[in-house]
């Protein structure tokens, strides 16, 4: 009896063992691959073309730009929202960028606003978008630049 007890344990123990490897070693190839696939800071970011269109639409949806911005960059056609989100965002300082006023923008050239969108806009409480690709982000930002060149001047539409 005592012997059958001892074999469980030395079992047990080495099951236990191996698991725990096995969970280790995985853990450390997640990990490796996670560095690898990131890129380095000095690595600048290829340029992809952006369809403006389908910017819109990850502005206006997953990118969740208008929730601070203003559906189509009209920042008084913000969504819908809890009354504390609002006030929340109404007391942010710096105030969420006008994208259609270009005088007060900070980013100066594309890859600014890829980064800021990427990263996270040094300086205001704008989160890093790292769920969206590179090419959607791309893509807001041949947005923006449609919202720059549009202006203030149009009646802005029904959401």
């Amino acid at each position: 009896m005592i012997a059958l007890i001892r074999q469980t344990r030395y079992w047990l123990s080495l099951t236990g063992t191996i698991l725990i490897n096995a969970i280790l070693i995985g853990l450390w190839i997640f990990a490796s691959s996670s560095v690898w696939a990131a890129s380095s800071p000095s690595e600048s970011t290829p340029k992809i073309e952006g369809n403006s269109e389908e910017g819109r639409k990850i502005y206006n949806g997953k990118g969740f730009c208008y929730e601070c911005h203003g559906y189509d960059g009209y920042i008084e056609r913000r969504p819908q929202m809890e009354s504390e989100m609002r006030r929340l965002i109404d007391k942010l300082d710096p105030k969420p960028a006008d994208f259609r006023n270009p005088a007060t923008l900070q980013s100066k050239n594309d890859q600014e606003r890829f980064d800021a969108i990427r990263k996270g806009h040094s300086g205001t409480n704008m989160f890093p978008k790292k769920f969206l690709s590179d090419a959607e982000i791309n893509s807001i930002v041949g947005y923006l630049s449609v919202l720059r060149s549009e202006g203030k001047g149009q009646v802005p539409p029904k959401p």
